[in-house]
């Protein structure tokens, strides 16, 4: 499994779907997910993504301009 060298800065939903995708290489035994979970997560996980930007800009604007860059 290659999720330890992931970057924190990758967003969720697109580090959600790369575990996914090792999880299922890894164990093909197991029943594939139904489209609906999918569905259901893949909105769960840009729900998360967009209250994480607006975490972001919450703490640049607290934080102000001259250290919101890195």
């Amino acid at each position: 499994m290659n999720s330890s060298s992931s970057s924190w800065s990758q967003p969720p939903a697109a580090a959600a779907a790369a575990a996914a995708g090792e999880q299922q290489q890894s164990s093909p035994a197991h029943e594939p997910l139904s489209a609906a979970l999918l569905a259901d997560t893949a909105k769960r996980m840009q729900h998360a993504d967009s209250f994480w930007g607006q975490l972001e800009a919450a703490a640049a604007a607290d934080v102000g301009p001259q250290r919101a860059k890195r």
